[in-house]
């Protein structure tokens, strides 16, 4: 039976989210190719390695039970929960059709205790490894577990803080294994701490790395780990040297990719995050070249490039 899939066009933003999941499409089975059709509601349908888009694809559409389907929604749908521990969990509802659900993202994560629950991170001996416990097949085709730098430095971070409040040791060797397990290669490459780590499907992401390398200096702050400040300073560097290559007018390529022209463009309107990452990290560090660049960012941001 093909394998049937809808994407609605109601707007230029719906329209971009349309070709994202086109290129998932072709990027998970190689070799298939796509035509346009012109109907308002687009369906698309995988045909002899062939995605129809329109016309034949709404034909093909009485093969799917739609009775059960739930509505596609957006970020802006996303909603933030406490379990019955008061731990957060992210609601994502059916963000793209990806039909993530409810689950613990780590990222938002507070209590410690949490993360020392067993089914939260594994143990590889000399470190421990924070997963997302959960599929990701936006722009991607992630499947769970995976890992990144912000979910390890969270970690990290509430457990040192923990320890700093209670002065319980079982919350500083935690964190010190999770130190381990980003300072690792499964997480450190050269300075650059990977927001995305698979097995087949590593990724150099900007808003990781100036997050996670700060998070390094407040870990040392909390703990005096002068491995802390050692991997701090090397993602630093690793920063001044990539920031200008990874900067546009108006925003920032989303990651160190080899190929820019597949790299999607984070704009400063939309993500004005970006600038409170860079501006947190020239605080703690002085940096002329960070410094640079946080202006440039900030004048894009008053004064637009485009609408």
């Amino acid at each position: 039976m093909d394998e049937i899939f809808y994407i609605r066009y109601l707007n230029s933003s719906n329209l971009l989210k349309g070709e994202a999941m086109i290129n998932y499409i072709m990027d998970r089975w190689k070799g298939v190719s796509y035509t346009h059709g012109n109907a308002i509601r687009h369906g698309f349908v995988i045909r002899n390695r062939t995605i129809v888009i329109g016309g034949d694809a709404m034909t093909a559409s009485t093969t799917v039970n739609n009775k059960n389907e739930e509505e596609e929604t957006d970020w802006d749908d996303i909603e933030y929960l406490r379990d019955a521990n008061n731990n957060t969990m992210v609601d994502y509802k059916n963000l793209y059709d990806l039909n993530i659900g409810k689950v613990y993202n780590p990222n938002f994560v507070d209590n410690a205790d949490w993360f020392l629950d067993s089914s939260n991170y594994e143990d590889h001996v000399d470190y421990y490894l924070i997963p997302y416990n959960y599929n990701w097949y936006f722009y991607s085709d992630i499947s769970a577990p995976w890992y990144g730098c912000e979910a390890q430095s969270k970690a990290m971070l509430v457990t040192a803080k923990k320890y700093n409040e209670t002065g319980d040791s079982k919350y500083l060797e935690f964190s010190k294994k999770v130190f381990n397990g980003l300072n690792s290669p499964v997480l450190n490459q050269d300075g650059w701490l990977l927001g995305v780590a698979t097995e087949n499907n590593n990724v150099k992401i900007l808003n990781s790395q100036l997050f996670c390398v700060a998070n390094l200096m407040t870990y040392y702050e909390y703990t005096g780990e002068e491995r802390a400040l050692t991997l701090f300073k090397k993602g630093v560097d690793v920063l001044e040297k990539n920031i200008n290559d990874l900067s546009v007018d108006c925003g920032t390529y989303y990651s160190l990719s080899k190929d820019k022209s597949k790299d999607k463009i984070v704009s400063h309107q939309k993500h004005p995050e970006y600038m409170k990452m860079l501006e947190r990290l020239y605080l703690m560090t002085g940096s002329n070249t960070l410094k640079k660049t946080l202006d440039k960012w900030q004048h894009d941001y008053k004064f637009p490039c485009y609408s």
